[in-house]
C-alpha cells in the first residue's frame, strides 16, 4: 500500500483528512510542531502533504498574515 504522510499543526484536520485518504493509503500523522522528529524516522511515505500555514517550530504565537 502507498505511504500518505500528513503534516498539520491541528488535530481535527488531521483525524478529518484520514477518513477521506485512510483506505487508499497507509496514513501517518505529524502534529506540528511536537512531532516533528517523526519527519526523520520510519518508512519514507510517497506522498507529503503539509499545512500551508505551519507555525514556526518554536511555537509561533503571532498569526501568519495571508498574502
Amino acid at each position: 500500500m502507498r505511504r500518505l504522510t500528513f503534516i498539520d499543526d491541528g488535530e481535527t484536520e488531521l483525524e478529518s483528512f484520514r477518513g477521506i485518504v485512510g483506505s487508499e493509503y497507509e496514513y501517518t500523522t505529524i502534529h506540528w510542531p511536537g512531532e516533528s522528529a517523526k519527519l526523520f524516522s520510519g518508512p519514507i511515505p510517497d506522498i507529503f502533504v503539509g499545512d500551508l500555514y505551519l507555525p514556526a517550530a518554536s511555537g509561533d504565537i503571532t498569526p501568519t498574515v495571508a498574502l
